[in-house]
C-alpha cells in the first residue's frame, strides 16, 4: 500500500469514529479498518521514519479515542 492511500484511510477513519459516534456508522466497521490500517502499516513504505512515526501516532490517538469512547 502506498502511504499516501494509508494516510487518506486513516482520515477516513477519523471521519468513520465521528459517524460512529452519532449512529450513522456501525462500531463493527470501526473496529474492522481499525484493524485493516494496523495490518497494513508493516507493509507501506515511507519515505521518513519520522513521517511513518507521524501517521502511526495520529492513527494510534484515534484507536484510544475509540477506546475510550
Amino acid at each position: 500500500m502506498d502511504y499516501g492511500d494509508l494516510d487518506e484511510s486513516i482520515s477516513l477513519l477519523e471521519r468513520c469514529v465521528d459517524d460512529a459516534e452519532s449512529g450513522q456508522y456501525s462500531w463493527k466497521d470501526v473496529w474492522d479498518d481499525i484493524r485493516f490500517i494496523g495490518g497494513n502499516f508493516k507493509a507501506t513504505y515511507y519515505q521518513t521514519r519520522a513521517d511513518k512515526d507521524e501517521a502511526w501516532a495520529r492513527f494510534q490517538g484515534i484507536v484510544d479515542r475509540v477506546k475510550a469512547g
